[in-house]
């Protein structure tokens, strides 16, 4: 009897499928950033190269990692990628692309593999997506994020004397500018960070874009310390992005108008770009984009009206610069969070209405539809300066939501709004909100923020 079953056992050993045991054991990879090491089929293995933590993501480097493991890894310089090889999968990454290539099958990841120091990382996200291990996270604290803000200085080679012409605004030969003192920071902060709390799924940014006083006014007081104070508030699932020293070295161009109270399209290129830093996307050269170039005289021309100074800006007026998408787009505004209530079809970039020109204006819901590369959906909470920068978007997202708070939730605009419930409806990946110091500021923004949450 003992011979029998010892027979039948070994029949059933070879009718039993042979894993091999290095394939069995990959199930599961475990990153210790703290340490700098990896661990796979009970093999710790040392990083030349050091894991990279950015808030609650960790970077490891590519080729060190996945050579480890047993995969081939070949760059592919005309194509900006890099080609893996191994345990029956073929893996393709471009850089600076939020998808992967696996088994010609296309993933959508948060961050985007990307360079550092000449290496090339990617997210455990990415690495788990790619190879299908159970990629674990050991001793690992989530990091706030550093902007860089608080030792972000201007340089004054640019500043000029200015005159007090109205109320906050003050005037340098034929600029005019406005100087306006951050105020309600702890409030403004506090929305923000409700907001994130209430999208868990999402990545969370916050922008505040200085006004033009702080590259072309008289020294005197720099927001950059406010700003400073309202980043250090927000919750650390919040993304902080530090424009001003991106603009600082730009500011020789034409980042702001002389004659309105904005910044330009060619400023929000600039600030687009940094924001991009922080999920590892690119955007294509300013020389690629069309542009078509008109006189514009702006907002200040008409709050100067009644001094010496109106006269000034009608005589003097800006050069608008278009910059027209590389993909294909539609607009459409909408006057509800169900996007039923159909108002107009705008354009993306229209060289007409100055700075209406960009996605037609403010609007209650404007809603962009790309044709780029990317699945990725962007919701961008705003006041007009977040106007300029949609325009931008439609790069690296196939759909942007343009909301204003301004236009919900109050007695002129009763219809309301929910950030819960339009998310529901539209599954957005990214949120921006973004701000100038007058919206940060401003009773009508906030209020309208905070009857969304």
């Amino acid at each position: 009897m003992k011979k029998f079953f010892m027979i039948l056992s070994i029949v059933i050993l070879t009718l039993i499928p042979i894993i091999p045991m290095q394939t069995y054991a990959r199930l599961a990879l475990i990153v210790n950033p703290a340490q700098n090491t990896f661990t796979i089929n009970g093999d710790t293995y040392i990083l030349e190269n050091k894991s990279l933590i950015q808030g609650n993501t960790v970077f490891v480097p590519l080729r060190e990692v996945l050579t480890k493991i047993g995969y081939s890894v070949q760059w592919d310089e005309s194509a900006y990628a890099v080609v893996c090889d191994g345990d029956g999968k073929n893996i393709i990454m471009i850089v600076s692309r939020d998808r992967i290539n696996v088994n010609s099958k296309m993933h959508n990841v948060t961050h985007a593999p990307f360079f550092h120091n000449d290496v090339l990382y990617i997210s455990t996200e990415v690495l788990q997506k790619s190879t299908d291990l159970a990629v674990e996270i050991a001793e690992f604290v989530p990091t706030k994020f550093d902007s860089g803000i608080s030792k972000t200085i201007i340089g004054d080679e640019m500043r000029t004397q200015t005159t007090r012409a109205y109320g906050s605004i003050f005037v340098s030969g034929t600029r005019a500018m406005e100087s306006i003192v951050l105020t309600h920071i702890s409030d403004y902060a506090s929305l923000i960070s409700q907001a994130s709390a209430q999208l868990p799924n999402c990545n969370v940014y916050n922008m505040i874009v200085p006004t033009g006083t702080e590259y072309y006014g008289e020294k005197v007081k720099s927001i950059i310390g406010d700003v400073t104070s309202l980043y250090d508030k927000l919750d650390p699932s919040v993304i902080p992005i530090n424009v001003f020293e991106e603009l600082d070295k730009h500011k020789d161009e034409n980042i702001y108008f002389r004659t309105d109270h904005h910044w330009t399209q060619r400023g929000a290129y600039f600030a687009y770009q940094k924001f991009l830093e922080y999920s590892h996307r690119s955007l294509p050269p300013l020389s690629q984009f069309p542009v078509e170039k008109k006189t514009y005289t702006g907002s200040m021309a008409n709050f100067l009206a009644q001094t010496p100074y109106g006269a000034v800006m009608r005589n003097n007026p800006d050069e608008i610069e278009y910059f027209k998408p590389i993909v294909k787009t539609s607009a459409t505004v909408y006057n509800d969070k169900w996007l039923k209530d159909k108002s107009r079809g705008v354009s993306v970039v229209s060289a007409s209405g100055g700075y209406l020109g960009y996605i037609g204006g403010d609007a209650p819901v404007t809603v962009i539809k790309s044709s780029c590369y990317s699945d990725k959906k962007l919701l961008i909470v705003k006041e007009s300066f977040g106007n300029a920068l949609a325009t931008w978007a439609v790069n690296n997202y196939s759909e942007i939501y343009v909301i204003d708070p301004r236009y919900f939730n109050n007695k002129k605009h009763p219809n309301s709004f929910k950030l819960t419930d339009f998310y529901e409806l539209t599954k957005f990946d990214d949120v921006l909100f973004i701000n100038y110091p007058g919206g940060v500021s401003s009773d009508d923004f906030r209020n309208g923020l905070l009857k969304m949450l």
